[in-house]
């Protein structure tokens, strides 16, 4: 799936409160960006390696955070 910067979106499946993502209920993409070819593993294509999303939370315990995250690890919210 394809997240794009304005997509609302929750974290994929369940994940412990004191986790990363967890206590989130909704939060806004801001910003998708690949990480540096530096900071590739060695032999691991670009074409293969997961975005990560600058999101902003809007809903749950750490609303108003702003956090960075593989895009994996989220599903989009239907508007």
């Amino acid at each position: 799936m394809k997240l794009q910067p304005g997509d609302l979106v929750r974290p994929e499946g369940h994940w412990p409160p004191n986790s990363r993502l967890g206590g989130i209920e909704l939060a806004l993409v801001v910003s998708i960006r690949r990480p540096e070819l530096a900071a590739l593993p060695a032999g691991v294509s670009l074409n293969n390696w997961k975005d990560r999303a600058e999101i902003q939370v809007l809903g749950g315990k750490k609303d108003g955070m702003r956090l960075s995250t593989w895009d994996s690890s989220l599903q989009k919210v239907e508007k």
